[in-house]
């Protein structure tokens, strides 16, 4: 759940000073992390046994049971530190565990990388910054990788590649909804559920927390059940079937093949149709507010049919497709080979221009994954006319639902913005105007408006200041050795930066759909990194972090 009501805390964390008035309890943050190690620990465990079914792979094996026992250990030092701390979580102690928790999570879900000694390429060894960027991308749901090669066993033992995709798992929801679901207790667990979970939604759930919690990690985990069972059913092996469900439900976009979903279009044993709309689907739900699944199970299924956000969601990827599609038959930029080697359409052929029912399945396909910022590929949307490729790229802003899986503005924030400017052009002709904003079935504050114009207005500044950086520290030769047009260096990295604030995953040219974030030196790495979990928190909750006033006492 990525539209954090964490903003919400942090902008009165740094600026009421009845809000802190006590300084924050570091041992009782201590004690929640230590809980966050144990779960990755436990985590890491269910990978094991899928590197020892069937060839044994002594270095996946030994990397992941290695990582486990560091988890346990860091585990059992925060633990330690924490034990005598008051139990009472408070608005300041809530924002930095959950920021504090993703920091230790991608960086104890990096460590299988390294301790198994995987290799991006054949000949690449992974590096800190390749294992930090991976593991990042998995819990933030991003689905951008530094590997070039997935399928060989010997470079990537299958029991890491599992534990790479069980990260969309674990970060799709929320590690820490996990954690309040699992094992949450007492007072604590509403202040961390408010902090992890989106904020705008219509109507918010009553009753006891630890209940609401339960039923969307039920709705989650149900869900990535069935997508399992439906991509088993349609001869997808069990393996890439969890792997691919995991990836969808959680919007995060990690496959276990080089070619993405347009893999299974080149096996002519499969239903590639069949799998890929079944994705398509499933996508669509991931991006919608998993609290309006609450409601319906709760037999309220007119909140979902009345849900103007909802409405909007499904409006802007129909119009999307249909300006894809018509644009795509217009400039032919379909064909049979999609983002596999073989061509996505068994027997003869007279010309490798793709039939109309391929060409729907792409568009709708892509558009999903985009929208949806999951990040599956079925063709090389990179390489389609420029007016596609520049919808594309505005639905990297877009995003899903509040409240889903999905990244990105969200297009709650959309609406809301769109209703200011129309109230704004109407008072320059009407200014003794006087009419609430209403959105998503209820009024909104103009102090919440406000929110929305500055989560806009930094979220623009922090795309601006992300590629202004990559491009000072990235070399245009890099571009030239890829053989890449060094004329288009500031579109690609600005596609970078873009694809990984959104948590979309593959971006253009460079980091186009069949290339990957490899190329990058290792300090862009690093500012992916943290762009990523930026994209994710939602900028502000990392922000308050960051300001002295938040550490203080009271503020200055």
């Amino acid at each position: 759940m990525t539209e954090s009501e964490i903003k919400h805390f942090a902008w009165h964390s740094v600026n009421s000073e009845t809000t802190l008035p006590f300084p924050m309890d570091y041992r009782l943050v201590f004690r929640h992390l230590g809980s966050v190690a144990f779960l990755i620990g436990l985590a890491m465990c269910i990978c094991l046994p899928w590197g020892l079914v069937g060839h044994f792979e002594r270095r996946g094996v030994f990397g992941l049971s290695l990582s486990i026992l560091l988890c346990i250990v860091v585990g059992v030092i925060l633990r330690k530190i924490g034990r005598k701390s008051s139990g009472e979580l408070f608005q300041k102690e809530a924002i930095a565990v959950v920021v504090l928790s993703w920091l230790l999570v991608s960086v104890l879900g990096a460590l299988p990388y390294i301790l198994s000694d995987t290799y991006r390429t054949p000949d690449i060894r992974m590096s800190w910054g390749d294992a930090l960027f991976e593991s990042t991308s998995a819990y933030t749901t991003t689905g951008a990788t530094v590997f070039g090669e997935l399928e060989n066993p010997e470079t990537l033992p299958r029991c890491v590649l599992f534990w790479r995709c069980l990260g969309h798992f674990l970060g799709g929801l929320g590690i820490l909804v996990l954690l309040v679901a699992l094992a949450g207790h007492g007072s604590t667990r509403k202040t961390i559920v408010r902090a992890e979970m989106s904020g705008i939604i219509a109507e918010k759930p009553s009753g006891r927390i630890r209940r609401v919690v339960w039923i969307l990690f039920s709705i989650y985990v149900s869900m990535t059940f069935l997508l399992t069972v439906i991509l088993c059913v349609l001869g997808v092996p069990l393996f890439d079937s969890l792997c691919h469900a995991f990836g969808t439900i959680a919007t995060g976009g990690y496959s276990t093949y080089n070619a993405s979903v347009g893999h299974f279009a080149a096996e002519t044993n499969l239903n590639a149709a069949a799998i890929e709309w079944a994705i398509t689907l499933f996508m669509i739900l991931s991006g919608t507010n998993f609290l309006l699944f609450y409601w319906l199970v709760q037999g309220r299924p007119n909140v979902l049919f009345k849900n103007q956000e909802l409405r909007a969601f499904l409006a802007i990827f129909l119009i999307a497709c249909t300006v894809l599609l018509v644009s795509g038959w217009v400039y032919s930029d379909f064909d049979v080979f999609g983002t596999s080697d073989k061509p996505a359409v068994q027997g003869e052929r007279t010309s490798d221009v793709a039939p109309v029912g391929l060409s729907v399945r792409y568009v709708f396909f892509n558009t999903a994954s985009i929208l949806t910022n999951t990040g599956y590929c079925t063709d090389e949307y990179d390489k389609w006319n420029g007016l596609s490729r520049f919808v594309l790229l505005m639905l990297f802003f877009v995003g899903g639902c509040a409240g889903s899986t999905s990244g990105s503005i969200k297009v709650i924030r959309h609406i809301v913005c769109w209703k200011m400017i129309r109230r704004g052009t109407e008072l320059t002709f009407r200014p003794s105007l006087v009419r609430p904003l209403i959105a998503n079935g209820r009024e909104w504050s103009p102090e919440e408006q406000s929110r929305v114009l500055l989560y806009f207005v930094v979220y623009v500044s922090v795309f601006v200041f992300a590629t202004i950086l990559i491009l000072a520290i990235e070399p245009t030769s890099k571009w030239v050795a890829g053989g890449f047009d060094p004329e288009n260096k500031a579109i690609d990295v600005a596609s970078s930066v873009a694809t990984t604030l959104s948590n979309t995953g593959p971006g253009f040219g460079i980091v186009g759909a069949r290339q990957n974030f490899g190329v990058y030196s290792e300090v862009s790495k690093y500012v992916f990194c943290f762009v990523m979990l930026l994209g994710r928190l939602e900028i502000f909750a990392i922000f308050a972090l960051l300001m002295p006033a938040f550490w203080r006492r009271s503020p200055a």
